[in-house]
């Protein structure tokens, strides 16, 4: 599962008035995620819930699978 949400407006100022790719955007800022909890996927739910409860804005950003050792982007930002 991966959704995402919209990055800060400031991603778009600086990918404008520099021209960079969205490719080199997602590789070299955050994109304003902030925090990263990897949990084991049966959690996911509970995990989300716990914090929407609080106020806590939370989303799923991707998974860890089997494979070379290297990270790998496979979604992208919305826009």
């Amino acid at each position: 599962m991966y959704t995402s949400r919209q990055p800060p407006p400031v991603f778009g100022l600086l990918a404008g008035a520099g021209k960079v790719a969205p490719e080199e955007m997602e590789r070299v800022f955050n994109m304003g995620v902030g925090m990263v909890a990897v949990l084991d996927s049966a959690d996911t739910d509970r995990a989300l819930r716990l914090l929407a409860e609080r106020s806590v804005p939370a989303w799923v950003i991707g998974e860890i699978t089997a494979g070379s050792g290297s990270a790998r982007l496979t979604g992208r930002h919305p826009g």
